[in-house]
């Protein structure tokens, strides 16, 4: 059995509760939610990799909400019900931001529910220009694919092992550029058949960002002591382990071993000892006494 003494217990105690409101302060951001009206929007990040994605549409919504609940229930809502993805995300305390790429399919659907809130205030939609970029695409493909045939039956035709040699690098460029020119299809293809939304959603309402950081730091606090609490006990009883197992092979801690020289000596050459004190002054006497 391990024994802490009464102090080390409490300063272990000390580091885990300070440590899991350290952690819940810094998920929820609650030290700066009383600073949140001076926090400016700030959405460069989002907007960039809106900006160089090439899907045929795109389309930025704004709102103002006095509660991001609403607007989180229903982005959830949308990832469990259709086959879009969540590309970006940022949680601050006065705004939010989602960029998402929802398939052609469900986009009206979408898109009207996310436009009957009445909290919208801002839209943008962008269309990407014809399909020209992609018929050229097409049409380099088949002369790449045209120069490779005609490579192919020069090597088939060719006896000279450096001719043939030559033709067979010549002949893997070709490839490579075919292969580029494909995935650019695919990959047109795949912007054309999903397109890409922007939301942007400022809160109107300190107070409800006070609440909800208030809400995450409690919960995500308590739910740290929790893991640390069994984390603490796992490690105790894992050592407890190592320590029988030790014993079981033979090996034994010198604290145990001198303990047990102690013992042995005691019981079989222990003695009382009687020891006898004289006073100071009569010894000084009976020297005198003797002169």
């Amino acid at each position: 059995m391990i024994r802490l003494r009464k102090q080390t217990k409490f300063i272990i105690i000390i580091l885990v509760i300070a440590f899991s409101v350290y952690l819940g302060l810094r998920r929820s951001n609650l030290m700066n939610t009383f600073t949140m009206t001076k926090q400016p929007v700030d959405i460069a990040k989002a907007k960039k990799i809106f900006s160089n994605k090439k899907n045929s549409k795109k389309i930025t919504l704004e709102y103002k909400v006095t509660n991001f609940d609403k607007i989180e229930n229903s982005i959830n809502e949308i990832l469990k019900s259709t086959s879009s993805k969540k590309l970006y995300a940022d949680y601050q305390n006065r705004y939010r931001t989602y960029l998402m790429e929802i398939p052609d399919s469900s986009y009206f659907g979408i898109l009207s529910k996310l436009r009957s809130s009445d909290n919208v205030i801002n839209e943008n939609l962008q269309n990407a220009p014809g399909e020209g970029f992609e018929t050229n695409i097409k049409a380099n493909v088949k002369n790449q694919i045209i120069a490779k045939n005609r490579i192919q039956e020069l090597i088939n035709k060719s006896t000279s092992p450096e001719r043939m040699k030559l033709f067979r690098i010549q002949l893997e460029k070709i490839q490579t550029k075919i292969d580029s020119l494909e995935n650019q299809i695919t990959q047109k293809k795949h912007n054309s058949e999903n397109a890409l939304l922007l939301l942007k959603v400022i809160s109107d309402d300190p107070g409800s960002s006070l609440k909800s950081s208030i809400r995450t730091f409690f919960i995500t606090t308590f739910i740290l002591l929790i893991v640390m609490v069994i984390i603490l006990f796992v490690f105790y009883y894992f050592i407890l382990l190592m320590i029988k197992l030790m014993k079981i092979v033979g090996i034994r801690t010198s604290r145990g071993s001198s303990s047990n020289y102690n013992y042995n000596y005691n019981k079989s050459y222990g003695r009382k000892v009687k020891r006898v004190y004289k006073d100071k002054k009569n010894h000084k006497k009976n020297n005198e006494d003797k002169k």
